[in-house]
């Protein structure tokens, strides 16, 4: 089980007021509900670092493609895709 520590901070009273009695009509203890929260906040964030890695080593892969030159003019693109197009067309 997960080792337990006890927080204090403190929060607006009406804040705390409303958010008790959402808590009484769950049924639901004040430390499950900011357990739930903090859990929420942690993943979220987490995710978020991981897709910006995620963009940051897409980028320095394409911009190492550029230095390599392993890259393809606006023409052959088309070019392919043209004759992609005609392929599908005539299996039709």
């Amino acid at each position: 089980m997960a080792r337990k520590v006890s927080v204090t901070w403190r929060v607006d009273a009406d804040l705390l007021e409303a958010f008790m009695d959402e808590l009484n009509l769950q049924n639901e203890s004040p430390s499950q509900s900011i357990e739930g929260f903090m859990r929420e906040y942690t993943a979220d964030h987490q995710r978020a670092r991981d897709y910006d890695k995620y963009i940051r080593d897409k980028v320095a892969s394409a911009f190492e493609d550029i230095r390599e030159g392993r890259v393809l003019s606006n023409e052959e693109v088309q070019a392919h895709f043209a004759a992609r197009l005609a392929e599908l067309k005539r299996k039709m």
